[in-house]
């Protein structure tokens, strides 16, 4: 994640279903991964709470402490082009928005009923 200063990012409380802290482990570096790729995915227990807590978030319904000011840019529309050379519209804002409904029915289909 990216903050806008010093003092987010030194106020953040990642959420529970964020998993561990990969950032300062060589084998997540660019390089590690572009060279090797990712032989091994860490198996990370996963808690109600944390389900519960990934589902709030997909939902809106966020805890109080996680209300922290995103700084993210928007996704931008981009030319892509095709091997024909013919260059194609691409909305990035449509594929995430794809991408959490998918996620989110998934998340829908593993729930007790």
């Amino acid at each position: 994640m990216e903050f806008g200063s010093d003092e987010q990012a030194r106020g953040f409380r990642p959420l529970e279903w964020f998993g561990p802290e990969v950032t300062a482990d060589p084998r997540y570096t660019n390089q590690s991964i572009a060279l090797r790729g990712l032989n091994e995915t860490p198996e990370i227990p996963l808690s109600d709470a944390a389900l519960n807590s990934l589902i709030d978030t997909l939902g809106g319904r966020f805890p109080a402490q996680a209300r922290v000011a995103s700084t993210q840019p928007k996704a931008k529309q981009g030319p892509v082009t095709r091997t024909s050379g013919e260059a194609v519209k691409v909305n990035l804002d449509e594929i995430e928005d794809a991408m959490m409904r998918e996620m989110e029915k998934t998340l829908q289909k593993g729930k007790p009923e």
